[in-house]
């Protein structure tokens, strides 16, 4: 039977949570929060909370929660995703699903040059493999402009449910209990921007002829007789596709930490 270590170290605030590497340097007790959202209405799609640090490991497991969703809110085409969660696996596996990967080779390099920035894509290799084929797409200007929707896609949902929200830490210990306070989180994201769209999408309330026969009256004898009247302008609905998908840890950022209780 195996016995603890001199060295080996518990956390009696949540021992299911687990120490891990935060922005910055340093280390902190820690749950991973998953999310995948919506390119198009910026919703979170599906949500997750993880004991592990790394990456890697959620892809397949967030692509499974997907494909359970009900088929009236349609199917995801493309699904971006930062170098943390590249591995061969992962590309397969999203292959598999029939949605076409663009995962981050690498760390992306600042400041290109101008001849990188609008360099013509390369030759396309024949017979590639899934990994070659998506490296390939990387590195068109057609797959470039893509990936770029990834750092306006999960990271604004990410800094508005931490700085607006005001959701930094978790409050409640357990993983099962962090799991649905992540989602409580993501479902108030969700319903603060679904207020947003609809409103995006009102159309403006008709006003009476009689009321609009006096106003146009008072704003003539207010302007002048040869003042242009004012017209009554009225918001398009916004058209976006949904059908692109994002990846995202809470871990790239301030992580979301148990809480620590206060001593008294």
């Amino acid at each position: 039977m195996a016995t603890p270590l001199p060295t080996d170290q518990i956390n009696l605030t949540d021992e299911e949570s687990r120490i891990m590497a935060v922005a910055g340097g340093g280390f902190e007790q820690c749950y991973n929060a998953q999310a995948a959202v919506a390119a198009g209405s910026l919703l979170v799609v599906v949500a997750d909370v993880v004991q592990a640090p790394n990456d890697k490991q959620q892809l397949t497991p967030m692509l499974d929660k997907i494909g359970t969703l009900p088929d009236v809110l349609g199917r995801p085409d493309m699904l971006l995703a930062d170098n943390g969660y590249f591995s061969e696996a992962n590309v397969q596996a999203c292959v598999a699903g029939g949605i076409e990967p663009l995962i981050a080779l690498g760390r992306e390099a600042h400041h290109l040059s101008l001849q990188e920035r609008f360099a013509a894509a390369p030759p396309a290799p024949e017979d590639p493999t899934p990994v070659q084929a998506m490296a390939y797409r990387l590195r068109t200007p057609q797959g470039r402009a893509l990936y770029a929707l990834r750092k306006q896609t999960p990271e604004p949902v990410f800094g508005i449910i931490k700085s607006v929200l005001g959701f930094r830490q978790f409050l409640l210990r357990g993983l099962n209990a962090a799991r649905g306070e992540w989602r409580l989180v993501t479902m108030a994201w969700n319903l603060k921007r679904m207020f947003a769209l609809s409103r995006a999408v009102q159309p403006a309330r008709p006003v009476p002829q009689a009321r609009q026969r006096d106003r146009t009256a008072q704003n003539g004898a207010d302007r002048g007789a040869d003042a242009p009247i004012p017209t009554q302008v009225r918001r398009r609905p916004r058209r976006k596709s949904d059908r692109l998908l994002a990846c995202a840890a809470s871990s790239a950022g301030a992580p979301a930490r148990p809480h620590r209780p206060k001593w008294r």
